[in-house]
């Protein structure tokens, strides 16, 4: 495989299993366990830093820091500190499909959408049989509108990992919602157990289009009660580069306000 170095180092060994045990850690997805995940990260840029494994980690653990609000420090900061770790990883190894992964979540992080694609495209070529390069392909291919071919790749995710985590299955609801098939999309949701904060908005969303409010403000509310400070206006600034198509970001905000979203 042309993404496997034939032979590594002793170092970059050690590296890539604490990297392993880091998404080992994730699989029980919190907030706890993602400041584990990103301390081991971090203690193997120091310890290896001629491996990629710990920037790529590093790098994937600041999007995802950014992302939620778990980490004090203006947005941009972290983003631009997360962009110089997937860029190392690059440096490092520029044929590793992970350094291209890790690279394009963040520049999707940074609303640069069409240079994400370009490296998801990369990861995909070097690894098509990785679930996650695939499920991160579909992120950027809905921003820009290509929803039929952003569902083509979360169904092949799908068939190539049959033990499949929610972010596949999230994503799956994210993309029916967006090409009006709300039925899909709620039967991709419900089958998510226990449904993640981050994918409260979407299962919202979607009771919308199949004409449910009731249960989309119920979602709604749950969400606000873990994140109360969060308003209409925010998301708006959260989505606001996201959508190539503003039609749609205008139809998620509206859904948004229908489900219960305060200004």
């Amino acid at each position: 495989l042309s993404h496997v170095p034939t032979k590594r180092s002793a170092n970059e060994v050690d590296s890539l299993l604490r990297g392993l045990q880091s998404r080992k850690i994730l699989r029980i997805f919190s907030r706890e366990n993602w400041e584990k995940a990103l301390a081991l990260e971090r203690t193997s840029v120091r310890e290896y830093p001629e491996s990629p494994w710990g920037y790529i980690g590093t790098a994937l653990g600041l999007q995802a820091g950014a992302r939620l609000g778990w980490i004090d420090r203006p947005r941009n900061d972290i983003l631009k500190e997360a962009i110089e770790h997937s860029e190392r990883a690059l440096a490092i190894a520029p044929n590793n499909y992970m350094s291209h992964y890790a690279h394009a979540r963040v520049l999707a992080r940074q609303g640069e959408i069409r240079d994400s694609l370009l490296h998801f495209e990369r990861a995909a070529e070097l690894n098509p049989s990785d679930s996650k390069v695939l499920v991160g392909l579909s992120v950027p291919l809905l921003y820009v509108g290509d929803t039929e071919r952003a569902i083509a790749v979360l169904q092949k995710a799908k068939s190539v990992d049959p033990l499949h985590g929610h972010f596949l299955l999230g994503m799956l609801g994210r993309a029916y919602w967006q090409n009006r098939e709300c039925e899909k999309g709620l039967d991709a949701l419900l089958s998510i157990s226990p449904l993640p904060l981050i994918h409260h908005t979407k299962l919202a969303a979607v009771y919308i289009c199949v004409g449910k409010p009731e249960k989309a403000k119920a979602v709604i509310g749950t969400f606000l009660k873990k994140r109360p400070d969060h308003t209409l206006s925010a998301e708006a600034k959260r989505v606001r580069q996201d959508w190539a198509d503003k039609k749609i970001q205008k139809r998620w905000l509206n859904d948004m306000r229908l489900a219960g979203m305060p200004e």
